[in-house]
């Protein structure tokens, strides 16, 4: 672990009823999306709280956000956040494995963000093969 200054969680701030509808809006956008063709692997849809954190290398503190996952793939994942988040920013997305049994822990990048509601952003991410996420 580092000992750079890290800011405490940004949560989304949204009831469970306008989150839930705001992420099937995005599962139907997605649905009739013309770009699905173009990836390389298939995205699974899985909904989940999950905990990232923005890692700036010392330009910043790093940032800890509550985000819910939308889905993920071999080489990515998507999740809505309550912040923007610069696409080539560094991230450590923790995965709940279920069971009570910790955790799924990767680093990734920032390869999109847009605003889909108020201060609410979309982001995708791609993983970096065979960094764990536990040193940065």
């Amino acid at each position: 672990m580092h000992s750079q200054e890290t800011i405490p969680i940004c949560e989304l701030r949204l009831s469970p009823a306008r989150l839930e509808a705001l992420l099937n809006k995005l599962d139907a956008e997605a649905s009739t999306s013309t770009d699905e063709s173009k990836r390389q692997f298939e995205r699974v849809a899985h909904r989940a709280r999950i905990t990232v954190t923005a890692i700036f290398g010392g330009r910043s503190p790093d940032i800890v956000m509550s985000c819910v996952l939308r889905n993920l793939s071999r080489n990515g994942v998507a999740f809505v956040a309550g912040m923007v988040v610069a696409p080539g920013t560094r991230l450590i997305v923790e995965i709940p494995a279920g069971n009570n049994i910790g955790s799924l822990k990767r680093s990734a990048v920032v390869r999109r963000c847009r605003l889909v509601s108020g201060r609410i952003h979309e982001i995708g991410a791609e993983i970096i093969p065979g960094d764990d996420g536990d040193e940065h």
